[in-house]
């Protein structure tokens, strides 16, 4: 769930920037640049020495993919990436919560200095779920235990780039939604509105530069109505969050079904209330 959820945001991005660059940092043995790759876009495979002599053994480099040996508490490999066509966006998936909060704090500022305007996707652990780590029985494979403890993504704004959107496994985008399991699609929401404490308390989020929303939203909106077969649209502001400035098309004499799959398309950019907290 967590990957696909930050798939999403990859595919979004390739969608507004098919010819972009996506840095996967803490790769492992990912396989996201295998599930996503437009034909078009420039991808960096990121990880320590032992890691990427590993990854080698079942992946090797291509044309418009690279590993690289480097930390993503390193600066070295900046001047590599940069080299390649922007814009950016960096996916640090189970990365950020296995550091401290003041090496987040660099990490999150050296990259929005190098690379103003980019995307950076990460996933955030709050108190209860560090408090209980020792229960999930995949840590007990691993040395590693998670430290940085972030209740609100939203007061990470403050270090670098502000938060674009922000889901937990109960609310992922509605086209990653459509793909799961119906007993996680249904499951995971009524999870939350009974244990809200813990299903909220992991977040995926994405943070950069607003003006990203515009083109991916009016892109995925385009991307709807084309499939509704709607035509003769008007552009007006609408109501939204006060940092994105987005546009909506609105549709003379809209269908019903226009309308859902306008809201649908503009939803996955917006941050989202955890469920199971009341509105203030």
């Amino acid at each position: 769930m967590r990957s696909a959820i930050l798939d999403g945001w990859v595919r979004a991005f390739l969608t507004a920037h098919p010819t972009g660059t996506v840095v996967e940092v803490g790769t492992g043995l990912n396989t996201r640049f295998d599930r996503l790759d437009n034909g078009a876009v420039r991808w960096f495979d990121l990880d320590l020495p032992d890691t990427i002599a590993l990854r080698r053994r079942f992946f090797a480099d291509r044309q418009r993919r690279t590993m690289l040996v480097g930390s993503v508490l390193d600066t070295d490999w900046f001047d590599t990436v940069a080299a390649a066509p922007g814009p950016y966006l960096f996916v640090c998936e189970a990365v950020f919560v296995y550091l401290t909060g003041e090496q987040v704090h660099t990490v999150l500022s050296q990259l929005a200095h190098r690379f103003a305007g980019s995307l950076i996707a990460f996933d955030t652990a709050g108190a209860v779920m560090l408090r209980n780590q020792h229960r999930n029985g995949s840590m007990h494979a691993v040395a590693a235990r998670m430290q940085w403890v972030c209740d609100d993504p939203r007061e990470l704004a403050r270090w670098g780039p502000e938060l674009l959107d922000t889901r937990t496994f109960a609310t992922p985008q509605p086209d990653v939604a459509s793909t799961w399991p119906a007993r996680y699609r249904y499951g995971m929401p009524l999870l939350a509105r009974l244990l809200p404490f813990i299903v909220n308390n992991y977040k995926l989020n994405c943070s950069g530069s607003p003006e990203f929303l515009n083109e991916a939203a009016m892109l995925n909106i385009r991307r709807a109505l084309r499939r509704l077969g709607d035509a003769q649209i008007g552009c007006r502001p609408i109501d939204a969050p006060p940092s994105t400035n987005i546009v909506c098309p609105v549709m003379n004499d809209a269908s019903s079904d226009s309308k859902k799959a306008i809201a649908a398309a503009m939803s996955w950019g917006r941050p989202r209330r955890p469920m199971g907290t009341m509105a203030r």
